[in-house]
């Protein structure tokens, strides 16, 4: 397994960093965490741009939206949006509204030779609350690591 970290902060980064990784490593399937953080992204300005971006991926997740209660709701980008564009896409998508969630939830779903991209305009350890350590400890119990 191969976990990633990357800055995400538009649509079209998001894009990039996925087709890259497709063309990197071919034939691996790719679970991608998204982190609404920046404050474009904690905005509909991009909902459409980000599901698209995303339908490069395997499975995707989404994270809570950071300090939603800064940005006006009719103005708040949407995880339940954004997982019904991406499943209509034919992506498998999920969101979270608790970060211990999301952690569990890659911890079952990981397997080996999964890449798990973190996309996030935060430090990993801002984006799920040391993700990174608590997915090890999930695939671990799951007995994923090992496999």
């Amino acid at each position: 397994m191969l976990l990633v970290d990357d800055f995400a902060h538009h649509p079209t980064a998001v894009r990039e960093t996925l087709s890259a990784l497709r063309m990197r490593y071919p034939g691996r399937r790719i679970l991608a965490v998204f982190e609404p953080r920046t404050n474009t992204s904690r905005k509909n300005i991009f909902q459409a741009e980000y599901a698209e971006a995303f339908g490069l991926a395997d499975i995707a997740m989404c994270a809570p939206v950071y300090r939603p209660e800064s940005v006006p709701p009719s103005e708040r980008f949407s995880p339940g949006r954004w997982v019904e564009d991406l499943r209509r896409r034919g992506v498998e998508a999920f969101c979270y509204g608790q970060k211990e969630d999301l952690a569990r939830a890659l911890g079952e779903t990981c397997r080996s030779g999964d890449l798990v991209l973190f996309m996030s305009s935060g430090s990993l350890a801002d984006l799920i609350d040391h993700v990174q350590e608590r997915l090890l400890v999930e695939l671990d119990r799951h007995g994923a690591a090992r496999r």
